[in-house]
């Protein structure tokens, strides 16, 4: 008697996302440092991206770049490494704090934690909803450093909402809402931090894809080719027609109700092409499942007879050593009418006891993937 196991492989985090998650997290530590260096030399093309915007604070920029090396850490080092706790966690945690303290000042006054720095000539100063990003942030690496798998609702959650302080912060600028009022949250964000902090946070929802929403993205299944199909034009598409729109009100080419019908109409169209191909692409995958469930269907069918009409044992036998199925040629050898009488007893209980030892070691080697023979009468 010979069989083998085949063993099917764990599923691993995407490699993709993980990829995507460390070069965030490079591409926002080297952002930090840039703009850090651009307060060193007074350089305010390094700090601001035009002359009468708001800076990037330099504490923002230590922020960034010590958030950007932990979320690099998150994507290289092992879930179980000692530094990946320790120093991570400890980065998320300082990062969470820093956020919190700048809260802290912005509803006190006390300014405990300076945005300049030593830097006496800096402009820049922390946005309220740049030091919540920072404190949704931290907590999400220190979540994720700790190894733990629970929490990924209010992982993804801080994650996603980041997203949108973010995407605020950037709104102004490609919506030319630069005058703000003092008392807007995201009136003093910059417009690399803004950027710096949608990056950061889109790292971050790429290191945990065991579920949520990263997970269903990642899926290989007919939901996750959905939603990488249609999310992307979902998040982009209206907000290029927003702002081609109020372009085009800009030099005068609409008014407002026609940019707003143009706007709806463009929406329909885009969005109906984007249902339209997405449709039709999961019809032929789903005729092509069904293809392959015939065939296999086919094949079982035709397996099951060459089984059942061999002349010779054939069984299924469970880690236990009991009997799952087996053949009429099977049966007719140990002497019953049924499977259900067959499994009454152990299959080593009908071999002759001094056999009984040799079955047993060579039913221990296949489950555990190897295979052998032995003969018995």
């Amino acid at each position: 008697m010979t069989a083998d196991l085949v063993e099917q492989p764990a599923q691993s985090q995407s490699k993709t996302a993980r990829a995507l998650s460390l070069l965030s997290g490079l591409l926002v530590c080297l952002l930090g440092i840039s703009v850090f260096i651009g307060w060193l030399l007074s350089s305010a093309d390094m700090t601001r991206i035009r002359p009468r915007w708001p800076a990037m604070a330099p504490i923002t920029t230590l922020a960034f770049a010590l958030g950007g090396a932990a979320l690099f850490g998150l994507a290289v080092l092992d879930r179980r490494s000692k530094l990946r706790l320790a120093g991570v966690g400890t980065a998320g945690i300082v990062l969470a704090l820093g956020g919190l303290l700048k809260l802290i000042d912005a509803g006190s006054g006390l300014h405990v934690l300076a945005d300049d720095l030593w830097f006496t000539d800096a402009a820049g100063r922390v946005a309220l909803f740049t030091a919540l990003s920072f404190v949704l942030l931290g907590s999400c690496i220190a979540l994720e450093a700790s190894g733990t798998r629970l929490f990924l609702g209010l992982f993804q959650g801080f994650a996603l909402t980041t997203v949108l302080l973010g995407w605020l912060g950037l709104s102004r600028y490609l919506y030319g809402a630069l005058a703000l009022p003092p008392d807007v949250p995201y009136a003093d964000m910059a417009l690399h931090t803004a950027v710096g902090i949608m990056l950061f946070a889109f790292g971050v929802l790429c290191t945990r894809t065991d579920g949520g929403l990263t997970g269903l993205i990642v899926a290989d299944s007919t939901g996750g080719m959905l939603a990488r199909r249609l999310l992307p034009p979902a998040v982009l598409v209206p907000f290029a027609i927003g702002w081609l729109g109020l372009k085009a009100q800009e030099r005068g080419w609409l008014d407002t109700a026609e940019s707003i019908s143009a706007f709806a109409l463009w929406n329909v169209i885009i969005f109906g092409a984007a249902v339209w191909i997405t449709a039709h692409l999961v019809h032929r995958t789903d005729i092509r499942r069904r293809y392959a469930e015939r065939s296999t269907r086919k094949h079982l069918e035709h397996l099951a007879t060459v089984i059942q009409n061999e002349p010779e044992c054939v069984k299924l036998v469970d880690a236990d050593g009991r009997l799952l199925e087996m053949n009429p040629a099977g049966l007719a050898m140990l002497e019953v009418s049924s499977l259900t009488e067959a499994q009454r007893s152990r299959l080593a209980d009908y071999l002759l006891p001094q056999y009984r030892a040799a079955f047993g070691a060579l039913h221990h080697e296949v489950m555990t993937g190897g295979s052998g023979t032995v003969e018995f009468e």
